[in-house]
């Protein structure tokens, strides 16, 4: 009888820690599905109590970090990567989330060695690949950035973004036909994509006219593929074909800082096309006070203005 109790007792145990376990992760792919709908508040609330339920649950702590940079909220961000590092020490996403982190705050250094570390423990994360790339580019390390995305390349590896980059880096060490070919590529992979689209055709204004007037007509049927008119990607080609004004672009950007920065940089760069250098170089210095230093249209807009001194 005692065996029988003691068995029904395990049973009944296990059933109870299993059903706490599945509701757990009920409840945590359910605030994956909320942070997707980009719902970040309330996704932070249960990712808290998923925690609550599971204090060692570091996919929890680290989904919430990713929550917390969406609401730049940095410091929470990083507090909750530490944990989830904590909890698993060789949980390469937290170390690359983190080094995001860092790069935000514009925090280069630390931002290198979490990336690193990341790249310790999975040498072949994209991710961290082309992070590390990035901080290379904007410090002007150019050499580095292109090794880092070699790696990514070389894998065969259809990195739209690391196409691009390659080609961001052609087009600031000026060799234009070069660059083209990158951007081409990230283009081919990621077409409606208004970074891609944006430096791919700004690259070939500086090749020639045929070439400029060549990705003029690849942005204009790229457009085309992009569903949501009413988003960021499709105003910005639409400015770029000529469809729309600068004074709608501005509109379009709802007086986000980041948003308006980019609006500036695609302004200067229209003007630059029509000859007007001077109104150019008045909205590449507005798109670099009104952005972040980790930004691309920052380094670009700089770069922009070192060339034409």
């Amino acid at each position: 009888m005692k065996k029988i109790i003691s068995v029904l007792l395990i049973t009944f145990i296990s059933c109870f820690i299993f059903s706490q376990t599945a509701n757990v992760e009920e409840l945590y792919n359910q605030a994956i599905k909320i942070f997707n709908n980009k719902e970040y508040d309330k996704a932070v609330e249960l990712f808290g109590k998923v925690i609550q339920l599971k204090p060692d649950h570091y996919k929890a702590f680290y989904s919430r970090g990713k929550c917390f940079i969406e609401k730049k909220m940095f410091d929470e961000a990083i507090n909750d990567f530490n944990q989830a590092i904590k909890i698993n020490p060789k949980y390469y996403y937290a170390y690359c989330r983190r080094g995001i982190v860092y790069r935000q705050k514009g925090d280069f250094e630390n931002a290198i060695n979490e990336f690193k570390k990341s790249l310790d423990i999975k040498a072949d994360y994209n991710d961290a690949l082309r992070e590390l790339a990035f901080v290379y580019i904007l410090m002007e390390q150019f050499g580095k950035a292109s090794d880092q995305l070699d790696k990514i390349l070389n894998s065969k590896s259809k990195d739209s973004y690391a196409n691009m980059y390659k080609g961001y880096i052609g087009y600031a060490k000026k060799k234009y036909k070069e660059a083209d070919e990158y951007f081409s590529k990230a283009a081919a992979i990621n077409s409606d994509n208004y970074d891609i689209n944006g430096f791919y055709l700004i690259n070939s204004f500086y090749i020639s006219p045929e070439a400029f007037n060549n990705s003029l007509k690849t942005v204009i049927n790229n457009k085309k593929l992009i569903k949501d008119q009413n988003g960021w990607d499709y105003s910005v080609l639409s400015f770029l074909t000529n469809e729309t004004d600068e004074a709608e672009l501005i509109k379009k950007t709802l007086n986000d800082e980041l948003l308006l920065s980019e609006a500036f940089f695609f302004i200067g760069y229209k003007n630059l096309f029509a000859g007007n250098k001077d109104k150019a170089s008045e909205y590449f210095k507005k798109c670099i006070e009104k952005n972040k230093i980790d930004s691309i249209y920052f380094a670009a807009a700089k770069l922009t203005l070192k060339n034409f001194n």
